[in-house]
């Protein structure tokens, strides 16, 4: 076989694998989309970081959300999942103000970050609401 025939054929496989799911980024997992407020009102721009707690040995992933007009979820970007159960939760909340190109590109920090704890279903979690309090 020449050089170029084990090329392609390399090419092949790795087109095969790659359209099978093989190098698939999301793992399996259920959708979720949620509203993020603060003093009664949406968190403008944010992450919101959903981490398994080690309690009913759940070991889904971690998992990291945008926060827009306190909305956050698979909505907004389709290949986040998870996986059920116990999370805790991470949230850091800014004013929107920020400019992309600067040091602070999503505004001023609205509160020092935010945690609590959240159990999620074995399914969808769709209209989740946490409220920042501080």
């Amino acid at each position: 076989m020449s050089r170029l025939d084990q090329l392609a054929f390399s090419l092949i496989l790795i087109t095969a694998a790659a359209s099978s799911g093989c190098f698939s980024t999301s793992a399996d997992g259920f959708p979720i989309a949620g509203m993020v407020t603060y003093r009664g009102q949406p968190v403008p721009r944010g992450t919101l970081l959903l981490r398994p707690t080690s309690e009913n040995s759940n070991s889904g992933i971690a998992v990291t959300f945008d926060i827009v007009d306190g909305r956050f979820g698979t909505e907004l970007q389709p290949d986040r999942l998870h996986q059920g159960g116990a999370y805790n939760v991470r949230i850091y909340g800014y004013d929107g103000t920020g400019d992309p190109n600067s040091e602070i590109p999503l505004g001023q920090s609205l509160f020092s970050h935010y945690t609590t704890t959240i159990d999620l279903p074995e399914g969808e979690a769709l209209g989740l609401e946490i409220e920042v309090k501080k």
